[in-house]
């Protein structure tokens, strides 16, 4: 079976470029800015995992994965060069956890969930360049929300539930844990991208995030 490969066109060349993989066999772009950076996700080296990756200047880098996965991919980039994604364990059947990844960090904005709301964040789709971000959550009874996150930074004032004092994040390092089990290389390409979709600015700055009913 031919597996996709990340292209860009036009090229330094004029012409279709491949923007290559992670050292595995499979990659597929799903965005790119003004700027001409790409993101997408890929194969690493044995095809055990999929990660997450911006291109630029002729070059990938792996963007990792929160802290406890070893899965991700990326779905939005904005002008500043921002990320956003999801990232699951490779092996089960689990709800994602959506990132944001910027100036070789990546967050888990879960972080941001209102403790006692039940929300699980796992898709981001889109940021711009406020640095506010659209995706989806779960609530603890299954049901799935449209949820937006608004950074609360001097161009957002009165979000309701925002802490504007400036207060460091605390983060994990990207992570990638020994291979699993089970590989991807067993799944099939669209199985492997619809793992990373659910069913339905500034590492300082905190997020305020209500569900869209």
């Amino acid at each position: 079976m031919l597996l996709p490969r990340s292209s860009l066109w036009p090229g330094e060349d004029g012409k279709m470029s491949d923007l290559g993989t992670l050292g595995g066999s499979f990659g597929a772009a799903t965005a790119i800015n003004e700027a001409g950076e790409v993101i997408g996700g890929a194969r690493t080296a044995g095809d055990q995992a999929l990660h997450a990756f911006i291109w630029k200047h002729g070059a990938m880098t792996d963007l990792g994965t929160v802290a406890g996965n070893d899965c991700s991919e990326a779905f939005g980039i904005n002008s500043k060069g921002q990320v956003v994604g999801a990232s699951l364990p490779c092996s089960v059947s689990a709800i994602p956890h959506a990132f944001l990844w910027e100036d070789d960090d990546i967050i888990d904005l879960n972080v941001f969930a209102p403790p006692a709301s039940g929300l699980v964040i796992g898709d981001t789709e889109q940021i711009n360049d406020g640095g506010e971000i659209f995706g989806s959550a779960s609530l603890p009874n299954g049901d799935v929300r449209a949820v937006l996150l608004i950074p609360c930074d001097e161009n957002h004032p009165g979000v309701e539930g925002c802490d504007y004092n400036e207060v460091e994040v605390t983060t994990e390092a990207p992570v990638r844990p020994a291979p699993t089990a089970t590989s991807l290389a067993n799944l099939s390409v669209v199985e492997i991208m619809m793992r990373y979709r659910p069913s339905m600015s500034n590492r300082y700055l905190m997020f305020g995030g209500l569900p869209l009913k």
